[in-house]
């Protein structure tokens, strides 16, 4: 469904079909289109993207980035951590060389190796990422990708939710908000079992080894140094 389908759609449940007398114009009803996109590409992480990052010449992540759900260094998995994580661990970590184990944020839009490699190495971050704005009339919700287009009469319910709201009639803004969430909902949940995500903890092996023969562990041989 186009961009121009929605407002289509949108207008004539709306019985205001004409935009240049309405009290919503199109670009009311495309900021809320967008606004929408957005809330349930981050509700059900259906948009996922790839990048590759050569390592230290680069560490900055994609603007379209919301959240990290993989990252290999030179082909192989290394787990998240965080700064006090990795400060508990060792206070002068960022000064430490070796093979990558970790990866960590200092900023949301750059990433960073614990061991620090001593020479170029090549990340591959696999992320969920925010939808491309529609602005365009032909332009598709969430990326044209075509898995999803049966979901798009998700936005139809979120933009007549927003436009009632704004005009305070409540018992029909009520009305479509609960269509979308239960349109929502039956979304995330066809959705959910391609997002699953692992979460990893830092560990010291050089004392916890307790994971060594735990197939769902990812087992990188974190030791001191």
């Amino acid at each position: 469904m186009k961009l121009s389908e929605i407002i289509t759609q949108v207008r004539s449940l709306l019985s205001e079909p004409d935009a240049t007398n309405s009290r919503w114009t199109d670009d009311e009803l495309t900021s809320w289109a967008n606004r929408g996109q957005k809330e349930i590409a981050v509700y059900t992480k259906c948009i996922r993207k790839s990048v590759s990052i050569t390592y230290p010449t680069s560490n900055t992540l994609p603007d379209d980035l919301f959240s990290i759900y993989e990252v290999k260094v030179d082909g192989k998995r290394v787990r998240p951590a965080s700064i006090r994580e990795l400060n508990d661990f060792a206070k002068d970590f960022e000064t430490l060389t070796g093979t990558p184990s970790f990866y960590y944020q200092r900023q949301p839009n750059t990433i960073d190796l614990f061991y620090k490699p001593t020479d170029p190495v090549t990340i591959l971050v696999y992320y969920y990422a925010y939808p491309t704005d529609l602005s365009n009339t032909t332009d598709v919700p969430f990326n044209d990708i075509k898995q999803y287009y049966v979901y798009h009469n998700i936005l139809i319910d979120y933009v007549l939710w927003k436009a009632h709201l704004k005009e305070r009639i409540f018992d029909a803004a009520q009305y479509y908000q609960l269509e979308y969430q239960r349109s929502l909902a039956t979304m995330r949940m066809d959705l959910e079992y391609e997002n699953s995500d692992k979460v990893w903890s830092i560990r010291d092996v050089s004392t916890d080894k307790s994971s060594v023969d735990d197939p769902n562990y990812l087992w990188t041989g974190l030791e001191r140094r």
